[in-house]
């Protein structure tokens, strides 16, 4: 088989199997392989023998030029087989990138929700601080403007019952004038 006819044969199997049984092929070409040594040997043991020496040199031309075919076939599919694990190895690798991005981002999330939530504790706790505050603020205004309040009332009743005191008294000095008018 001339060699551009064993790397149609080949690419055509390659086609047929597909990257997903390389092994296959690999044991096939193997296989032929070995089917072109012990042609080579045959025909290097039919030369020896003086049977169409010029024959026979044709054909181990155009097996070493199969089996060098054969040996770049093995080399491609070898490189396949490399790209192909270095392609899954980094689909492994960003899968595990993924997943840990996806951990530090959950972890990240809840991180967030526990300050929120400690500064809505904090805002809350604040406010209620100056609620009270504010209340202490007010009752203690309230006090004071309760503590005037009952001085005035007290100041005003004094002035009350002074000025009840001075009526009564001029109340009774009236009276003490008419007495002594209806007397004399």
């Amino acid at each position: 088989m001339a060699p551009t006819q064993l790397s149609i044969v080949l690419e055509g199997l390659l086609n047929e199997l597909g990257t997903a049984d390389l092994s296959t092929l690999e044991a096939m070409l193997k296989h032929d392989t070995g089917a072109v040594l012990d042609a080579i040997r045959s025909t290097a043991a039919a030369a020896e023998a003086g049977v169409g020496r010029e024959v026979a040199v044709t054909q181990t031309k155009e097996l070493a030029s199969e089996q060098r075919s054969a040996s770049a076939v093995k080399k491609a599919l070898a490189s396949a087989r490399a790209e192909l694990a270095a392609a899954q190895e980094r689909r492994r690798s960003d899968r595990d990138n993924l997943r840990t991005a996806q951990q530090a981002a959950k972890r990240d999330i809840k991180a967030a929700e526990r300050m929120a939530d400690e500064v809505t504790h904090a805002a809350r706790a604040d406010f209620e601080w100056r609620i009270g505050e504010m209340r202490a603020k007010m009752q203690a205004e309230l006090r004071e403007q309760l503590d005037a309040l009952q001085i005035s009332m007290e100041a005003e009743a004094r002035r009350a019952d002074a000025a009840e005191a001075e009526r009564s008294r001029l109340y009774d000095k009236m009276e003490g004038i008419i007495c002594a008018r209806d007397r004399g």
